[in-house]
């Protein structure tokens, strides 16, 4: 009997073409188009990998370097400090040229050269190139940047001095390297200016301004920027496998959708009690229970056909190798029970309720907020941290972790937390749905 019904509630999700369309085609379709468009922010890394930036020098450096003469000229007749020889001649920027040390000692570092390759463009060249994505990032040296970092390097003054980045929004995670390659160098140039400012504390009840001043070089010097301060090793994290666009949003769009199957069993139940299918099924002895068995077998089906064909479909067009075949049919059947589980206690709910705003709810509101806590628009990693400890703990944010993991190469062992995750979950739906039904007579069920 149970069978029957769970087979009568199959075929009548199969032969609706709109769901169909909106549970199997939709995934495949936003898969397609989000693979393609984001495909940068996913980009492989290996040996012939390069990082692309464009450099924006709106400082002049020539100009720059006369206007902090003529700053020191000031500076030392005011605390009777001889600087002829700085005044007079180029070389006294030699001893610490923030144009030098930017380009050559840090960009031009054999360490990053090997994954890096910048240019120097002007705005309007370096923001088109970012346009049509010949570059990822761009980065702006400001005005006054050479003046600036004189000053707060030879005196003991401080001006705010901020490098820009510009990324392209498709390009995050090239971005992302990009930016802390600038916060790197400005923790390097912030030790040179410390390391300065501890020696004028600490100096400057015992020696004059002249001695100070001429004690400067040989600070710089003994801080200066060397190229083995950097030391980057390009590796797999024990060799796994890179995660693709494809693959990631193949398991993104899965770990959505399937959550919209739960929302059909309350609205199924309810059109039966509109056109009284439920009442007749009561009053002919069948069991609430076997009615809403049916129900969470066609969801639990429902959901392993969904995840079959976006799997097939991935592994036919996309070319993705689904490693290790006996955990992902581990996690298709755990995250069938999960969806099914969920999907009886919206059952239940809209049973008690007698309206589909609950089912309509969950799928036009709850699941878009799911799905951005879970990591199905933006992968958690480049998220706020918040989201992203609330996104692990999330139905479909389990779901998408495991499913990754599984593909990166990694074994049962190492995805017991997102297996806890969803077992957690499906036990929690479950006892919700019988607290639910129990609160209830069938009588009242059929009146309500």
């Amino acid at each position: 009997m149970m069978i029957n019904i769970f087979l009568k509630d199959l075929k009548l999700f199969l032969s609706d073409k709109k769901t169909l369309a909106a549970i199997i085609l939709m995934p495949i379709i936003l898969t397609t188009i989000l693979s393609f468009a984001l495909s940068g922010s996913f980009a492989q890394v290996g040996s012939d990998w390069k990082l692309n930036i464009g450099v924006v020098k709106e400082y002049d450096k020539n100009t720059e370097e006369d206007k902090f003469i003529e700053f020191m000229v000031d500076f030392a007749g005011r605390y009777d400090v001889d600087i002829e020889k700085f005044a007079s001649g180029e070389n006294q920027f030699e001893e610490f040229n923030p144009e030098k040390i930017f380009f050559q000692d840090y960009l031009g570092n054999e360490e990053i050269e090997n994954f890096l390759n910048y240019e120097v463009v002007s705005k309007k060249a370096g923001l088109k190139k970012l346009e049509n994505k010949e570059i990822s990032s761009l980065v702006i040296l400001p005005e006054n940047y050479m003046y600036d970092m004189y000053i707060n390097t030879f005196t003991n003054f401080r001006n705010k001095l901020e490098i820009e980045v510009i990324s392209h929004p498709d390009m995050n995670y090239s971005g992302s390297i990009t930016r802390e390659l600038m916060k790197n160098f400005n923790s390097i140039m912030s030790s040179i200016i410390i390391s300065k400012n501890v020696y004028f504390e600490s100096v400057s009840p015992y020696l004059s301004s002249q001695q100070i001043g001429d004690k400067i070089p040989e600070i710089l010097s003994s801080n200066e920027y060397k190229n083995d301060e950097i030391n980057i090793e390009e590796r797999r994290l024990d060799s796994k496998n890179y995660i693709s666009s494809f693959a990631y949003y193949t398991v993104a769009m899965l770990a959505m959708f399937v959550l919209f199957v739960s929302s059909y069993g309350g609205k199924f139940i309810l059109d039966e009690k509109r056109n009284n299918t439920f009442q007749r099924q009561i009053s002919s002895g069948k069991d609430l229970n076997l009615i809403l068995t049916g129900k969470f077998l066609m969801m639990f089906t429902m959901v392993l056909i969904q995840s079959s064909v976006m799997i097939g479909f991935s592994r036919l067009v996309f070319k993705i190798n689904w490693v290790n075949l006996p955990q992902i049919i581990l996690i298709a059947i755990l995250s069938s029970l999960m969806v099914a589980s969920l999907g009886l206690m919206i059952t239940a709910i809209t049973l008690r309720t007698n309206n589909y705003k609950v089912s309509d709810a969950f799928s036009s509101g709850v699941v878009q907020i799911l799905a951005l806590f879970g990591g199905s628009y933006i992968p958690l990693e480049i998220m706020p941290q918040f989201i992203g400890a609330v996104g692990r703990y999330t139905p479909n944010g389990a779901l998408l972790k495991a499913y990754i993991k599984t593909l990166e190469g990694y074994g049962i062992s190492n995805i017991t937390e997102q297996i806890a995750v969803i077992a957690i979950n499906t036990m929690v739906f479950l006892i919700i749905s019988v607290l639910i039904i129990r609160r209830k007579s069938y009588a009242e069920f059929i009146k309500s």
